[in-house]
């Protein structure tokens, strides 16, 4: 599903959640990363359009030292096939913004490396409850889960398509069995969470 090679299709899956989101790519790991889409929730808050990013670089859009920051995270992000979690704050053209960013990792199928982020604009005012602060990661944690179950989708429909070569389902079967491991963590952090509160 977030594997789409068509930016409007992807958008309109992104579209479905209220939290603001993105995807980046790039075609080899030689390659800039690029934006193929934003969700509405991310146009609502950031002030950005598709039509105005879609296609360009961090290098495009940011001051070159956020810039660079932004390229290594989605790199370190796709190079691992590791979720990451972070605050940045970012000068884009319509004004500083204070972000929670998740990226995670997307399955291709290919040489391409993709991620896709979840975007919190972060409030004004820094301090936060331990309850407030118990949420954001419960947010954190659910958000990874479903990302990850998402990734178990895509690995089980390209096992299921028979294109592959038989060293591929045993990579498929491997990164599964990875990625089910990882939401098994998630929730039991959840679950730790929700117990404290």
């Amino acid at each position: 599903m977030f594997a789409l090679h068509d930016p409007d299709a992807l958008q309109s899956v992104l579209d479905v959640f209220e939290t603001p989101m993105f995807a980046a790519e790039r075609a080899t790991r030689a390659s800039p990363f690029r934006i193929l889409c934003i969700n509405k929730a991310h146009e609502r808050t950031s002030g950005l359009t598709n039509a105005g990013i879609r296609g360009r670089s961090p290098h495009d859009l940011l001051p070159a030292d956020q810039a660079d920051l932004v390229a290594s995270r989605y790199a370190t992000c796709a190079d691992t096939n590791a979720p990451l979690r972070y605050r940045e704050v970012l000068h884009l053209q319509t004004g500083v913004f204070s972000w929670d960013t998740t990226i995670q990792p997307v399955f291709t199928g290919d040489q391409r490396q993709r991620i896709l982020g979840t975007a919190l604009q972060l409030p004004a005012t820094p301090k936060k409850h331990n309850t407030d602060l118990a949420f954001d990661d419960i947010r954190f944690f659910s958000a990874q889960a479903v990302f990850q179950l998402t990734q178990v989708s895509s690995y089980l429909e390209a096992l299921a398509s028979g294109d592959g070569k038989e060293h591929d389902s045993v990579r498929y079967a491997e990164a599964i069995v990875g990625i089910c491991r990882s939401i098994d963590r998630a929730l039991s952090d959840i679950r730790v969470l929700a117990e404290r509160e």
